[in-house]
């Protein structure tokens, strides 16, 4: 019976834990450097390979990186280490779900053929100053 108690409780106290993750935290980087066609695959590459990062969608045109990631487990800073170390200096363009966020990342990964507006509510900055 003893061993019972003791598994039950070893249960509750895993039931416990396990509902304290946080949600996935997505983000926008301003990526530098990046000049050519291929560069994107180097950053998103860079990016994957962090512990956390669940899904990365690179922009060429844009020059923005935009990241879901665990945020118990990643950090902003890893990520924006990680790209630097690859040689593209990243730095927080935005933060959280913005309005056409995830519409901007799906449009680039499908060619980057996202509108202008979309592309000013992924990057959190006015029109025509990009």
């Amino acid at each position: 019976m003893k061993h019972l108690s003791t598994a039950t409780m070893l249960l509750v106290a895993l039931a416990m834990t396990s509902g304290a993750s946080a949600a996935p935290r997505t983000v926008i980087l301003s990526v530098k450097n990046m000049t050519c066609a291929s560069c994107p695959f180097l950053v998103k590459k860079a990016l994957i390979g962090v512990p956390g990062v669940s899904d990365v969608a690179v922009s060429f045109e844009r020059k923005t990186a935009r990241v879901t990631f665990d945020d118990t487990v990643a950090k902003v800073e890893d990520l924006t280490r990680a790209t630097a170390n690859a040689g593209y200096p990243a730095s927080l363009a935005a933060s959280g779900a913005a309005p056409g966020a995830e519409g901007a990342g799906a449009s680039a990964q499908a060619g980057n053929r996202g509108s202008g507006a979309a592309t000013s509510a992924a990057t959190g900055t006015p029109r025509g100053s990009n």
